[in-house]
């Protein structure tokens, strides 16, 4: 047997210095669940105003109408493989965003980088050749 056990070193977990309010928890779920349904509906909305206008020809592959079997009922939906990528795109975008614009409200209505405790960054001065 070794000298030191590992198993009476173990780390105490110590609990975050800040938590994060309820309210942040709610806005983030809702926003989990509704960015989603907003980029399927974006997509077919799109979708929709490409057939009308022919901007972008889709591939045949991503145009086929799919048909769902449901019990006393048959689901037909066209366009889904192209709504699927398109809304993979939308979210993508959506979500990049998203984060560029929190990351720039945070930056102007954020805490200071530096504390109360820590000292003057070193402004160094270029050495002269």
């Amino acid at each position: 047997m070794t000298r030191i056990d590992k198993h009476k070193f173990k780390r105490k977990l110590s609990d975050r210095p800040w938590q994060i309010h309820p309210i942040w928890r709610g806005i983030g779920c809702i926003l989990f669940l509704l960015f989603p349904v907003i980029a399927y509906s974006a997509s077919h909305i799109l979708i929709q105003m490409n057939e009308k206008n022919n901007w972008v020809n889709i591939p045949f592959d991503l145009s086929k109408t799919i048909r769902i079997p449901i019990p006393s009922y048959d689901l037909a939906v066209p366009y889904l493989y192209a709504k699927i990528v398109l809304t993979i795109v939308i979210l993508l975008f959506a979500s990049g965003l998203l984060m560029i614009i929190y990351s720039l409200l945070y930056q102007i209505f954020g805490p200071s980088r530096y504390g109360p405790l820590d000292a003057k960054p070193i402004r160094k001065r270029p050495k002269r050749k």
